[in-house]
């Protein structure tokens, strides 16, 4: 909303959470989606079918402020919707979160994802929440001003910008992928026979055979 009170942009969400918000393919499978669907609005009250929002929304508030994208929930902890963000002009990515379903140990894994989202963007990460992680993070990934955990409050912060590039899109890209090939590559071993696991430890670099 701008200082008139006219509505100025909107958000909609865009990265809906499983099983809260959707089912992912049993979303289209009527029988499932009616019956599933019945059992967690009677049980949670709530109904798990809501339609993902669309579009590249980038604003700019107020004259003097770089344009704005915002990010909502945990929209902070995938990489492409931030990075479409500041392609399309984001100065600045804004999450709104309510992480009240979150224990304590969650919180700081929640914010270091944010932090890379930063790195990856070269953009400055503003998070508010309602229980805890609200922080300034700097394109570098650094926080400069975060509330504690659990304590009511604000900050009235100024963002730090930079004029850095990201960098290129296939970094991240085979990084993810990187990480991905190794997890597979440890999740094959853990399936191997007793015998091949062993080969396979002697085969590494800097191992040793037992006595």
């Amino acid at each position: 909303m701008g200082p008139s009170g006219r509505l100025e942009a909107r958000w909609d969400k865009q990265v809906l959470v499983p099983p809260a918000e959707t089912l992912l393919w049993l979303d289209h499978w009527t029988a499932a989606r009616r019956w599933i669907g019945g059992i967690l609005h009677r049980k949670l009250h709530f109904y798990p079918f809501l339609v993902p929002g669309k579009g590249t929304v980038v604003a700019s508030p107020a004259p003097g402020v770089p344009p704005v994208a915002v990010l909502i929930c945990y929209e902070d902890i995938v990489p492409d919707l931030p990075r479409r963000f500041r392609d399309a002009g984001a100065g600045i990515l804004l999450v709104l979160s309510n992480e009240v379903w979150f224990g304590e140990r969650e919180f700081p894994q929640h914010l270091d994802m944010a932090r890379v989202r930063a790195i990856e963007t070269r953009t400055p990460v503003l998070r508010a929440t309602n229980t805890g992680a609200t922080a300034f993070i700097d394109p570098t990934g650094a926080v400069h001003a975060a509330l504690p955990y659990g304590k009511p409050g604000f900050l009235v912060e100024q963002a730090r910008m930079t004029t850095a590039s990201p960098p290129p899109a296939w970094v991240p890209l085979a990084f993810r992928r990187g990480i991905l090939a190794a997890a597979a590559l440890l999740l094959l071993a853990t399936f191997l026979p007793g015998h091949r696991r062993a080969a396979a430890r002697e085969a590494l670099p800097g191992s040793r055979q037992a006595p």
